[in-house]
């Protein structure tokens, strides 16, 4: 007869205090998303399509810079997205030579309060 084999889970102590200025832990991709929605003005449909016009382009890889600063891994946000991993890898290595992209981020994090077309 076997005996069932017994698991352990080891619980992490949470973490005191606020997050981080700027910090996106625990934010939603809902969430944040319509944070880049307000920022752009780019319809979140559009985001989370396929469109492939420069602006819309850039308003989804800040989405996506956005979801792996909140600590999501790359095969985690092509979950939540659609894409497959490599897709968000290649958008994460480029996103910081797109000026639109780092104008969306900085509208986003509240360095830049226009970030519209």
């Amino acid at each position: 007869m076997n005996e069932p084999a017994l698991c352990f889970v080891t619980v992490a102590a949470p973490v005191s205090g606020p997050p981080a200025r700027g910090s996106r832990c625990g934010a939603t991709p809902d969430v944040l998303l319509a944070e880049i929605c307000e920022a752009t003005g780019v319809a979140a449909l559009d985001i989370r399509g396929h469109a492939r016009d420069p602006f819309t382009v850039s308003a989804r890889w800040a989405w996506w810079a956005l979801l792996r600063e909140s600590g999501r891994s790359h095969s985690e946000i092509g979950r939540l997205v659609g894409r497959d991993h490599s897709s968000i890898i290649h958008a994460l290595k480029h996103a910081p030579e797109r000026e639109q992209t780092q104008a969306v981020l900085a509208a986003v994090r509240g360095n830049n309060p226009t970030a519209g077309r």
